[in-house]
C-alpha cells in the first residue's frame, strides 16, 4: 500500500507534485507519450530557465550592493569635505572682512585724532 500521486499547476503556473494523505493499494503504471514528454521538457526548460535568471539577478544585485554602498559613502564624505571647505572658506572670508574693518577703524581714528591735534594745536 503507497500514497495516492497528486499533480496539480499553481496559480503562478509551477506545476508541482507529491503524495496524497490517503493511502492507495493498486500501483499506477505511467507511460511516457511523446506529448507527456515534450509537456515535461518544456515546463523543465521554463523552470530551469526561471531558476537561473531569478540566481543571476540576485547575484548581481547582490555583487552591486557594496559598490553602491561604497559610492554612497564617498558621496557624503565628498558632501562633507565641500561642507567644511566651503564653511572654512565664509569663516576666512568673514575673518578678512572683519580685520579690514578694524583696520579702517583704526585709520579714521587716528586721522581724526591727527585732525583734532592739529586744530587745537598754537599757531606759530
Amino acid at each position: 500500500m503507497s500514497r495516492g500521486a497528486y499533480v496539480w499547476r499553481s496559480v503562478h503556473g509551477v506545476v508541482a507534485c507529491g503524495p496524497t494523505a490517503e493511502h492507495v493499494s493498486l500501483t499506477l503504471t505511467l507511460t511516457l507519450t511523446p506529448t507527456l514528454t515534450l509537456t515535461l521538457t518544456q515546463t523543465q526548460t521554463q523552470t530551469l530557465t526561471q531558476t537561473l535568471t531569478l540566481t543571476l539577478t540576485l547575484t548581481l544585485a547582490l555583487a552591486l550592493a557594496p559598490a553602491l554602498t561604497l559610492a554612497l559613502a564617498l558621496a557624503l564624505a565628498l558632501a562633507l569635505a565641500l561642507t567644511l571647505t566651503l564653511t572654512l572658506t565664509l569663516t576666512l572670508a568673514l575673518a578678512l572682512a572683519l580685520a579690514l574693518a578694524l583696520a579702517l577703524i583704526l585709520a579714521l581714528t587716528l586721522a581724526l585724532a591727527l585732525a583734532l591735534a592739529l586744530a587745537l594745536a598754537p599757531s606759530p
